[in-house]
């Protein structure tokens, strides 16, 4: 299985440099973030799945003929041929064994330290801020507008007194609906998700670009609900006023929050107040499904296929 592990290996590194061009092209991701997400964290998943299979299907056992005559009989023996060279196997265990065990060490480093962080900055807020009942939210003393949501148990949304002062009530209650949409999408997962897996294999294109989109994905997703709720001018009203009134050095939001004006915020409101027309977002979610695919299995593909068809021609050659 040696040829099969290499080509998987050749497929994934591939997909890995190609996705990201094709995918940043596709306006229909950001149009439709749930998409996006599902798109970017999907592809990368598989990259790095294959990555972690073909070690262990590199030591995989071939079968082998003992008089090649036919071409089913001819191609086992040139698997075998190829498999039984001891950097072809090696290189696909090296690969898996490396992956594996980044992803283990920057797994377990980064979720351990984003936990502890939010567990400080909860017991901070809670003994600093100050309840409102009128949003439900904890009210932080501050001239600066800001506006962030922290996961876990209890889950918190932080506003600041700027804030308050900032936003009158529809553009509140977007703002509020907005970090709702993220505790509520569980989003501080994905970009988690994204982060270790862009740290684990910083090398591949794709992953560093994903660990970008996840993060603007998630908050055009929030977008997206307060928008449906509270309507889209609502909402970017409220990011500019925000956006607006900040001083030059606000409190910065802790690691794992998600703050409504922190990401991409002009291209954010590109989508809020030209939003694509339906044929057309349908159209682009026709290509993007598509791209997913058939694409991403033509690239695994042909890494499998060139590898047996390289190996076939040196096997004749000699």
């Amino acid at each position: 299985m040696t040829w099969l592990a290499l080509g998987g290996t050749g497929g994934a590194v591939a997909l890995g440099v190609v996705a990201p061009v094709v995918l940043l092209r596709l306006r229909a991701l950001r149009a439709a973030p749930r998409l996006g997400l599902a798109t970017w964290l999907g592809t990368a998943l598989a990259v790095v799945t294959v990555l972690l299979a073909v070690g262990p299907l590199a030591l995989l056992a071939d079968q082998v003929p003992g008089d090649p005559h036919s071409l089913r009989e001819r191609f086992l023996h040139c698997e075998h041929v190829l498999g039984s060279a001891p950097l072809s196997a090696g290189i696909p265990v090296a690969i898996s064994a490396i992956v594996g065990a980044r992803l283990v060490v920057v797994g377990w480093s980064t979720i351990r330290r984003t936990r502890s962080s939010a567990r400080r900055h909860r017991m901070a807020s809670e003994l600093v801020c100050t309840p409102d009942e009128t949003t439900g939210a904890l009210v932080l003393e501050h001239p600066s507008p800001i506006g962030y949501c922290l996961p876990g148990r209890p889950r918190r949304v932080v506003l600041s007194s700027g804030a308050l002062r900032a936003l009158d009530d529809e553009e509140l209650a977007a703002v509020l609906t907005h970090e709702h949409a993220h505790l509520d999408g569980r989003h501080h997962q994905l970009v988690l998700l994204a982060t270790v897996l862009a740290t684990a294999v910083p090398v591949l294109p794709l992953l560093r670009a994903g660990r970008i989109q996840v993060g603007l994905l998630v908050e055009r997703a929030a977008d997206e609900s307060a928008g449906r709720r509270h309507g889209r001018r609502v909402v970017a009203s409220a990011l500019l006023r925000m956006a607006e009134s900040r001083i030059p050095e606000p409190i910065p939001s802790p690691a794992p929050s998600l703050g409504a004006t922190e990401s991409n915020l002009r291209e954010r409101m590109v989508f809020l107040l030209r939003p694509s027309s339906r044929p057309a977002t349908a159209a682009s979610v026709l290509v993007a499904s598509v791209t997913g695919l058939v694409i991403a299995p033509l690239v695994v593909g042909s890494g499998l296929v060139g590898t047996i068809l390289v190996a076939c021609h040196v096997l004749v050659r000699a």
